[in-house]
């Protein structure tokens, strides 16, 4: 395989998936949707078998990991880190989505986790990068 087309193919894609998460978390935290959003998921997982106060700590922070998280695959900072801890959050919200028997989000969800390990398994072509640029210079 070409090296330039791997390196565009993993910029395109760890860009694309760092949009997604970066517009993700700033939407969730826009104005007066931060708390429509924890209000809105702590009644969708009512009848789960969670507590409630569990489920709005992980409701306030998921958007904020979103943002944090796709601002580093923007930027191709820390990016080993950023697709483990994304991979890590997919499970989370996968296993919130299985709990409520939401197979049709799951299988969406499994998606962006297949994302995740094609960028993690071709990390060597992170090449247009933050990370690189960093590692060049030291």
């Amino acid at each position: 395989m070409n090296a330039k087309n791997s390196a565009l193919g993993y910029l395109v894609l760890r860009l694309t998936l760092g949009v997604n998460l970066l517009l993700h978390g700033v939407v969730r935290m826009g104005s007066g949707r931060y708390a429509l959003f924890i209000d809105s998921t702590a009644e969708q997982f009512a009848p789960a078998p969670l507590p409630t106060s569990l489920v709005r700590v992980a409701a306030a922070l998921i958007p904020l990991a979103e943002a944090l998280l796709g601002f580093l695959l923007v930027l191709g900072l820390l990016t080993r880190t950023a697709l483990v801890l994304g991979s890590l959050l997919m499970l989370l919200l996968l296993s919130g989505m299985a709990l409520l028997q939401q197979w049709a989000i799951v299988g969406l969800q499994m998606t962006y986790v297949l994302f995740y390990v094609i960028l993690i398994y071709r990390l060597e072509d992170n090449r247009w990068s933050l990370d690189s640029f960093l590692a060049k210079k030291a």
